[in-house]
């Protein structure tokens, strides 16, 4: 099965654990193409929202 650029959202969105496995099985002729990009944002951004946000002690 291969993901439709226009579902990529909605597949990520519902499947955010198990995205670079299913894409590294199922798309291996293109694991360094755009789909590899767009694996390395999403988990990027989900580790960003899970982070607590740091307060800022500097004052400019």
């Amino acid at each position: 099965m291969r993901i439709d650029p226009c579902s990529v959202n909605t597949f990520f969105n519902e499947n955010v654990w198990n995205v670079t496995v299913w894409l590294g099985c199922e798309q291996r002729d293109r694991i360094f193409g755009n789909y590899w990009l767009l694996i390395v944002f999403v988990q990027r951004n989900a580790r960003q929202k899970k982070r607590p946000r740091r307060a800022s002690w500097r004052s400019d």
